[in-house]
């Protein structure tokens, strides 16, 4: 049971980073201590494909884990996919 609690807790640090990373991307202060608490969300976010074979290797057949696995990757996605489209933004700048 503890190996399914951690699973799910490491799963979940991902997630909420992705969700926490857009809110702050948002933001509208501009302060060195936000830039660092956001730099460091986005690198959680982005390594959610990291936690996704952490959680597996600890509790394999569990449904939550699976399910926590696909949106670790989706976070990794949007994370990839925000820096894709920033890249673009500054190349037709």
């Amino acid at each position: 049971m503890m190996k399914r609690t951690t699973a799910v807790i490491i799963e979940l640090i991902p997630v909420l980073s992705v969700i926490s990373a857009l809110l702050l991307l948002k933001r509208d202060a501009d302060s060195p201590f936000l830039r660092i608490i956001t730099m460091i969300v986005f690198i959680f976010a982005f390594f959610g494909f990291v936690a996704f074979f952490i959680g597996r290797k600890l509790a394999r057949e569990d449904k939550a884990v699976k399910i926590l696995g696909v949106l670790d990757w989706i976070s990794t996605a949007i994370i990839v996919g925000i820096y894709v489209l920033a890249f673009f933004v500054m190349a037709i700048w």
